[in-house]
């Protein structure tokens, strides 16, 4: 077992895989919630329009911003597109967004429990591991999704992992987060495994190795960027054995 370096998981992309219930609860915030619309059907088209522009995704209210695109027809090919329509859209609106993404996963949980967990699949390659990982102190979850639906998830896969554990990384860097951990836990190092590409773009001399997952959420950008190292799945599963307890 690794000692001296701690591990840190992204979850929706790397861990998880959300997109169907990203795509439901989005649908629900925006067009129930948000627009308070008596819609009451996905077009399969939309799903796939979603599908698209989902790695652009860095925060849970993005996801809702994904159907202001679809809805609006929005013209948008790359990250640059999608922070331009974030920016245009503004604080306010996006904290909107992100409390009815919220209030729709909430609805979900406390009404069809069974159906909302089951949207959300851990990559069955990684269940093992993190079963066997997550007794150990130095591993993570890090991630900007809300920790008390993480910790839904993984309890209903029968992930035992310690809620002081998942750590979320709401107005702050996940690098800056990492270094704090680093620095209070006592570790000299740290890797991260993250599958959008612009949380992994460090500064110089960082104490951490960070790895794309190729598996996840991938932008055409982050495809072609190998300033930082890939990962497959496949590689990820043994790696993670590293930090067996």
């Amino acid at each position: 077992m690794i000692s001296d370096t701690a591990l840190f998981l992204d979850f929706d992309g790397v861990i998880c895989d959300s997109f169907i219930e990203c795509f439901s609860s989005s649908w629900y915030a925006y067009y129930i919630l948000y627009l308070k619309s008596s819609q009451n059907s996905m077009r399969i088209e939309d799903k796939l329009q979603f599908r698209k522009i989902r790695p652009m995704v860095r925060n849970s209210e993005d996801n809702v911003v994904i159907q202001y695109i679809i809805r609006s027809k929005a013209a948008v090919t790359e990250q640059k597109d999608f922070d331009q329509i974030c920016g245009t859209l503004g604080t306010e609106t996006l904290t909107d967004f992100r409390n009815c993404f919220y209030e729709a996963r909430d609805f979900f949980l406390a009404d069809y429990r069974n159906f909302w967990l089951n949207l959300n699949v851990i990559f069955p390659p990684l269940l093992g591991p993190l079963r066997k990982i997550a007794e150990n102190p130095g591993v993570y979850v890090l991630s900007t999704k809300k920790p008390s639906f993480i910790d839904e998830i993984v309890k209903y896969n029968f992930v035992e992992w310690p809620f002081e554990r998942i750590l979320e990384a709401r107005g702050r860097s996940k690098e800056d987060i990492i270094n704090d951990v680093i620095d209070s836990a006592g570790y000299s190092k740290a890797v991260f495994i993250d599958d959008q590409i612009d949380h992994l773009r460090f500064r110089k001399e960082s104490r951490i190795s960070c790895y794309l997952a190729e598996w996840g959420y991938v932008s055409e950008e982050g495809l072609k960027d190998f300033s930082v190292p890939h990962m497959s799945l496949k590689e990820a599963a043994a790696f993670l054995m590293n930090w067996s307890a």
